[in-house]
């Protein structure tokens, strides 16, 4: 009976969730090429893999250009996050403090159809971590060395990759699915509490 409840609740509650709705973003880009040596090592290599995480409010999506791309930026709001095996980089890391020429304030992410088609920005760590550039609907990027740059003391070698857009997603999660998943919880939670009661009851007898 609690469970019809709950789930009366959740559908009644879904159509405020649509005016709220988060974007969530992933895309994949993998190392292909090291470029220059570097003076220090580095524990990075060729093959490895970046991985871009990112929740947007869908109110903060604006439209790009005429061929339906939109735009999202993260210098101010939303959440953005690339990481590897040992770096991470962060909104906070653009060089141009949240400017990367005409309108758009970088770093930014550029979709069309469900997916993302453009990564803008130069991130710049203040830590022992490579510069990460990428270049808007262009999917390579690299990784640099540019030693002293922002702050930044990275020394070893550079790289360049490519985002793989195609295997790229994002989109909002459907309703059903928030339900789906919140009456899972509802429906584990029942289950034990009925079990620990019985557990009790047993215990008591």
């Amino acid at each position: 009976m609690r469970l019809e409840i709950l789930a009366a609740a959740i559908l009644a509650a879904l159509p405020a969730q649509s005016s709220a709705a988060t974007l969530i973003v992933s895309l994949t880009g993998t190392i292909l090429t090291e470029t220059a040596p570097g003076t220090q090592p580095a524990p990075i290599q060729v093959g490895d893999q970046l991985h871009l995480r990112a929740e947007i409010d869908t109110s903060l999506v604006e439209p790009y250009d005429s061929t339906g791309t939109t735009v999202a930026s993260f210098y101010h709001h939303g959440y953005f996050g690339i990481l590897h095996d040992v770096y991470s980089w962060r909104p906070i890391d653009e060089i141009h403090d949240g400017y990367e020429g005409g309108d758009v304030i970088a770093p930014a992410l550029l979709f069309r159809d469900k997916k993302v088609v453009g990564i803008i920005g130069h991130l710049v760590p203040l830590t022992f971590a490579p510069n990460l550039r990428s270049f808007g609907s262009d999917p390579n990027f690299t990784l640099g060395n540019e030693q002293g740059l922002y702050g930044n003391d990275y020394a070893g070698p550079a790289f360049e990759g490519q985002w793989n857009f195609a295997t790229s997603s994002a989109a909002v999660p459907e309703p059903a699915t928030w339900a789906m998943l919140i009456l899972g919880f509802a429906g584990l939670g029942a289950a034990v509490r009925k079990r620990l009661s019985s557990q009790i009851t047993t215990a008591i007898g």
